[in-house]
């Protein structure tokens, strides 16, 4: 197994906050595909639920991670 450093595990729970924000209790499965779509489309084009002013490497970042952590939870049979 890989090994992941302190540094991506900070980004990972920063987006996985902000997604979390975004979306409120509603469990990960809950959330559409539609619906994650579109939040991480209005994130790359500039978008920002919560007023941040997000820049361009911190979107790409969010979107990366979030991706990454479907892509883990559909692995793993959670959604």
């Amino acid at each position: 197994a890989a090994k992941v450093g302190s540094g991506q595990v900070r980004n990972l729970m920063h987006c996985v906050g902000k997604f979390s924000k975004d979306f409120g209790d509603r469990p990960v499965g809950a959330v559409h595909r539609k619906e994650l779509s579109a939040w991480l489309d209005d994130l790359r084009r500039g978008g920002s639920t919560d007023g941040e002013g997000l820049g361009d490497t911190t979107k790409n970042n969010v979107f990366r991670s979030i991706r990454a952590f479907y892509r883990w939870l559909k692995r793993e049979g959670i959604v």
